[in-house]
């Protein structure tokens, strides 16, 4: 699912360290700003702009910079834009949020916050599997506890200390962090599949989070089917899904399986390896319909981002008007079986 003002907005919202986001436009497009909680800001500019798009040479990209002050505090001088790179992201990169969610983390990270961080993330921040320190938090009265994982032990503790003075309830932690993220992946994601067995229809959240996943285990293991599951920008589906194919291989794949990227906004390989054209509805449908076996994937993938764990536990019971048929079968989360050497890779490495 390409990146989008309003699911990078939604990213930016749930960040524990954006106090406000506001939506604007330029010369360029839209664009949003995230207020930090130190004063610093964050700006996202989409360049979408059509009229521009023959003369900006980032039109259709995204570009983010970093503000020592928000836009509307700007005295106008050489404070008021950091001297730090930009970062330009492809929309329809499948890594999409999660580079725009490291590139926030690491611009709270240099003015010396480190917030909790649980796909994406600042909370944003896709952050590895943790290797050293790690502290749970919550709201005073609030029985959900979240889990955080720093690299280091100062970071811990400065995080430690801000969740603190921020009002929150603080707890380090004495287990194992690597084999307390192996407990939190697996856990996250069976809660999460028994949540959404009882939804009677998409879930546009989880439909979101779900597209992350199958975008963030297929990068990390190219060979595994969760691929069957990716659905690719027509504008960007040659480029992305038909490195290393011929232009005979894509025309062969294009007439079997009827994709016309000047009618369908979107491109799906099916199960015998051909190209079809799809809606977003019915990319979304497709995450939907395979949500337990996309979550059983996620957790055994050992490189699960703690941002994705973090999305999935802030999933929410449905209320009881949109509660499931109990009689639906409990998923079986057994372990998927590796691929073997001969079978058909899926999307950019196909």
């Amino acid at each position: 699912m390409p990146l989008t003002t309003e699911n990078a907005r939604r990213l930016l919202e749930q960040d524990h360290d954006v106090t406000e986001v506001t939506q604007g436009g330029n010369a360029m497009g839209h664009y949003l700003e995230a207020r930090l909680t130190d004063g610093r800001a964050v700006q996202i500019d989409f360049h979408d702009n059509p009229a521009w798009k023959d003369t900006d040479r980032l039109a259709g990209r995204i570009e983010v910079s970093y503000a020592n002050r928000p836009q509307a505090e700007w005295q106008y001088d050489d404070n008021d834009m950091a001297d730090r790179e930009h970062t330009v992201i492809d929309p329809a990169d499948p890594a999409a949020g999660k580079t725009l969610a490291k590139a926030v983390e690491g611009w709270e990270r240099a003015g010396g916050l480190h917030t909790a961080r649980a796909a994406g993330t600042s909370h944003l921040a896709a952050n590895q599997p943790p290797e050293e320190y790690a502290y749970r938090w919550r709201k005073p009265g609030d029985p959900d506890r979240h889990i955080a994982y720093l690299s280091t032990a100062f970071d811990r503790d400065q995080a430690m200390k801000a969740r603190e003075n921020a009002g929150y309830v603080v707890t380090k932690v004495d287990e194992d962090p690597a084999v307390l993220y192996e407990q939190h992946r697996k856990a996250s994601c069976m809660r999460a599949s028994h949540i959404l067995e009882r939804y009677e229809s998409p879930d546009q959240d989880a439909v979101r989070i779900l597209h992350g996943i199958v975008g963030e285990v297929n990068a990390h293991d190219p060979e595994n089917d969760i691929a069957t599951y990716l659905a690719y920008p027509s504008d960007k589906a040659v480029q992305i899904a038909g490195d290393g194919l011929t232009s005979a291989d894509i025309a062969e794949k294009r007439e079997m399986g009827g994709w016309d990227p000047r009618k369908d906004p979107l491109m799906h390989i099916n199960a015998q390896g051909d190209w079809t054209g799809i809606t977003q509805q019915q990319a979304d449908q497709i995450v939907w319909d395979n949500r337990d076996e996309i979550l059983t994937r996620a957790s055994y993938d050992s490189e699960l981002s703690t941002w994705t764990l973090h999305q999935l536990d802030q999933l929410k019971e449905p209320q009881p008007t949109q509660s499931l048929d109990r009689d639906r079968p409990e998923p079986d989360h057994k372990a998927p079986a590796q691929a073997d050497s001969t079978t058909k890779r899926h999307g950019p490495r196909l």
